[in-house]
């Protein structure tokens, strides 16, 4: 192929991720809990700066992904495209890189550049990989990183140059700051060196110098790992607490035993399960979609490359370096559930392993040993095009999907091939009620009551950070609100189950910012009490629905000067008048 026409089509593939990655991304999905935990970490270390390898909050998470994210938040502020623009920006890196480590790691052919741009174009429109892309949570920079240590180690491995080692070491030590699965990583490296030693008919010298190399990658990523080792030497819970949380023993003692399944028949048909899953994660199409018997099976192209990579491994060490990276990422699934985070480091190998099949059925039906070589291009060019056209129209009507949420028995199992971390009932009940908060403060210019349960919300908090710009929106202040003034209560079972102290957010005078005010605390009954009489005297009422379209509760609109005359203040006298 013409390298002109290889960067064209390269550059178009880029181009369509792009998209698919930035569209509509601050509604779809909607923001999860996750999301919101990871934002106001990045929100408490821009407003009191410090620094730390490692969050022990919400079970302990790696700091690179929030570090990252702080410069992005000084410029945008706290958004919800800003804290999930560090994870679209590496979604689009990713592209290339894939493309780049499939030309650099497989052997020189023809076959070596059509492998590498389907490999790009199913990271571009692949549901795993889109979906990585569009959520601020750290496992989507990890690829990055990854392939970062991979394609320098290869470097230096063709070239037999150290410089390239150092480089891949530094990478490799940088991808422990990003995530957990992380620590898999060396496997892949020290599984190749064993390799070499096996089947590899290399001369003994060279196999030293790999081994040479081998060994700076490890010594240079374990100086990059020694914070982080270090912290962890001081915190010995913090290595093995998220680990132990979410392995399959911990589930199986923690209550699945229960069911009188004897542990090794809760393993297997755990592992037959998740094996299940991992082949709905080799397509790039929603498994419920209405598409032909061809494209339904694609499955099967990755279980046909993966047979065709360990055919020639007999031939090329590559392939033994491809295998074994992706057989490393693919251990979580023998030790915890897995989700498309926790099996992030076999996300690049196994679209590889597919371009591999996919191109090997291309030669098989097209007899390109029989062809031309201007034949043989042309065919290729029009099956990668009609590759790039279907994938791209499937990975769009993904976001048809609306109901993306956790625990409805209406939304098909499969959706999204059962991605991590997808929003609940609650955060999108959440979501929903500040929506229209802002709604009103905003855009009626409207002032509402809310009460601190719904405030203390994680996911709440966040959107208010987000929604009014306020870097510490609660302030021990008197209410600014005029006695004859009209506001909103929000009322609902959800968020006011014996509520006491309660805020005020009120527009200002500049457009588009709030204000937090702490107004009061009052007695727990005296609320539903309100609500109920405002209800009845048929007061103006925005109901406030669930993903189900079920009502989950209502903002009542009444004026300040009832609500003032009904609620007693117990703790906090209430003054109308002027800020202090």
């Amino acid at each position: 192929m013409q390298k002109y026409i290889s960067i064209t089509i390269l550059i178009i593939v880029i181009i369509i991720g792009t998209g698919l990655r930035v569209w509509r991304l601050i509604d779809f999905p909607s923001i999860m809990g996750d999301e919101a935990t990871n934002g106001e970490e990045i929100i408490r270390v821009l407003n009191d700066p410090y620094i730390t390898v490692f969050f022990p909050n919400n079970t302990g998470r790696e700091a690179l992904f929030f570090y990252l994210s702080i410069p992005v938040f000084m410029i945008l502020g706290p958004t919800l495209f800003a804290l999930r623009s560090i994870s679209i920006l590496a979604g689009i890196l990713l592209i290339p890189l894939s493309y780049r480590w499939a030309k650099i790691l497989l052997p020189k052919s023809k076959r070596r550049e059509w492998i590498a741009l389907i490999t790009a174009i199913l990271i571009a429109t692949s549901p795993w990989a889109l979906y990585n892309s569009r959520v601020g949570l750290r496992g989507g920079l990890l690829p990055v990183f990854m392939l970062g240590a991979y394609i320098f180690f290869w470097k230096g491995y063709l070239n037999r140059q150290i410089g390239w080692f150092v480089v891949s070491g530094i990478f490799l030590g940088l991808c422990s700051y990003i995530y957990t699965s992380s620590r898999l990583l060396p496997l892949t490296f020290v599984g190749f060196g064993i390799s070499l030693l096996i089947y590899g008919k290399s001369q003994e010298k060279y196999i030293k110098l790999t081994w040479k190399g081998i060994v700076i990658v490890g010594c240079v990523a374990f100086v990059v790992f020694l914070p982080l080792g270090g912290y962890f030497f001081c915190h010995p819970d913090s290595f093995l607490s998220r680990t132990m949380e979410v392995s399959l023993l911990g589930e199986y003692y923690n209550g699945d035993h229960l069911t009188n399944q004897h542990i090794l028949v809760y393993l297997l048909s755990s592992w037959k399960q998740f094996i299940t899953f991992f082949i709905q994660l080799t397509t790039p199409w929603m498994q419920n979609q209405t598409w032909p018997l061809p494209i339904r099976i694609f499955p099967l192209i990755f279980w046909l490359g993966l047979v065709r990579a360990v055919y020639l491994t007999r031939n090329h060490t590559s392939y033994s370096f491809l295998l074994i990276s992706f057989f490393v990422g693919m251990l979580p699934i023998f030790y915890t559930f897995p989700t498309t985070l926790r099996n992030v480091l076999a996300l690049p190998p196994t679209y590889l392993l597919q371009a591999i099949g996919a191109y090997f059925i291309i030669e098989t039906v097209l007899f390109f040993k029989r062809q031309t070589s201007n034949r043989q291009t042309l065919f290729s060019l029009v099956a990668l095009l009609s590759l790039l056209f279907i994938s791209t129209l499937s990975a769009s009507n993904l976001f048809r999907f609306e109901n993306w949420i956790v625990g409805l028995s209406n939304v098909p199992q499969e959706r999204w091939v059962n991605m991590a971390h997808l929003p609940t009932v609650a955060d999108h009940t959440i979501n929903t009620t500040t929506q229209r908060i802002k709604h009103l403060v905003l855009h009626q210019r409207q002032s509402v009551l809310i009460p601190y349960s719904f405030y203390d919300e994680t996911l709440a908090k966040f959107l208010f950070q987000s929604n009014f710009d306020l870097s510490n929106p609660i302030e021990n202040q008197y209410s600014t609100v005029q006695p004859s003034e009209s506001i909103s209560i929000i009322w609902s079972p959800l968020f006011n189950e014996k509520p006491k102290n309660f805020f005020l957010i009120s527009p200002t005078t500049k457009e588009g910012f709030g204000q937090v005010t702490l107004i009061g605390e009052w007695a727990s009954d005296s609320l539903p009490m309100l609500i109920e009489i405002l209800y009845n005297n048929q007061s103006k009422t925005n109901v406030i629905y669930n993903v189900n379209d079920q009502s989950v509760g209502f903002f009542v609109e009444a004026d300040y000067e009832k609500i003032v005359g009904f609620l007693q203040p117990t703790d906090i006298d209430l003054h109308i008048g002027t800020k202090k």
